[in-house]
């Protein structure tokens, strides 16, 4: 079960709460540029102390399981805030709150098949290989 509520947003008055990300209701996708594409091959500093592990189909925070699928999770990196995890799990890319709240849809992709994902813009953009086809959503 997903939790969901709608709500107007002033963005002058966003910032006084601490680890919410707002994402598109309609995520848009476009073709990525050729330095967009040269960034999907680079190594990815993961900026917090906190290392993600995969266990078949468990997401854990160190010694701490998040959640856990009835299907493998093939890939997982930090959001830019450190709050929350984008992985993929069969032909979806989804982003979940560190304690496991909150499961949100990014991407559907063509096929199971593990890609390769990372961070735009300061986590506004999932810049992602689906297929032959390197592409940018536009999450929030």
């Amino acid at each position: 079960m997903t939790w969901n509520k709608n709500f107007e947003v002033d963005s002058s008055r966003v910032s006084a709460w601490e680890n919410i990300v707002l994402i598109k209701k309609d995520i848009t996708n476009r073709p990525a540029t050729v330095e967009e594409t040269d960034q999907l091959n680079r190594q990815i500093d993961e900026p917090l102390d906190k290392t993600i592990i995969i266990k078949n189909n468990e997401l854990w925070v160190e010694k701490v399981l998040i959640t856990r699928f009835s299907d493998n999770i093939t890939n997982a990196i930090w959001y830019t805030d450190g709050a929350h995890i984008v992985y993929q799990i069969k032909n979806k890319i989804k982003i979940i709150e560190e304690d496991g709240k909150n499961e949100t849809n990014l991407v559907s992709l063509s096929s199971d098949a593990p890609v390769t994902f990372r961070l735009l813009s300061r986590g506004q953009e999932l810049l992602y290989q689906d297929g032959d086809q390197v592409l940018v959503a536009e999450i929030y």
